[in-house]
């Protein structure tokens, strides 16, 4: 949201019109597109949507805190993090401090 903003503040300087910006966004981005289409706090910062391969109403665009939670710790196990979901702010330093490459190497198997 506050990307948008800074678009539809700032935009003008750069040759833009702040009342004609487009939302584009594909596949988990056409999700995001489609929450700030219904969100109330996305109101007036856009003009234009467009969605490709991708909706809020598809059945794995939003998943519960608790699945998120578990292929959180689930990818922690995977790259020998801790994965005690009592622990969370060890397994969060630990993640940070793992390389990009092996998160996302690792991050289907958690699904």
């Amino acid at each position: 949201m506050m990307a948008i903003q800074w678009v539809h503040d700032n935009i003008a300087p750069f040759g833009g019109n702040p009342n004609n910006i487009t939302l584009f966004g594909e596949s988990a981005g056409a999700v995001s597109v489609a929450l700030h289409l219904l969100s109330p706090l996305s109101r007036n910062v856009f003009a234009q949507a467009i969605m490709e391969s991708g909706s809020a109403t598809a059945p794995w665009a939003i998943i519960s805190r608790e699945e998120s939670l578990l292929r959180g710790l689930r990818l922690a196990e995977a790259v020998n993090c801790p994965h005690d979901r009592d622990d969370l702010p060890s397994v969060i330093d630990c993640l940070r401090r793992k390389d990009p490459k092996d998160l996302v190497n690792n991050e289907w198997g958690t699904l």
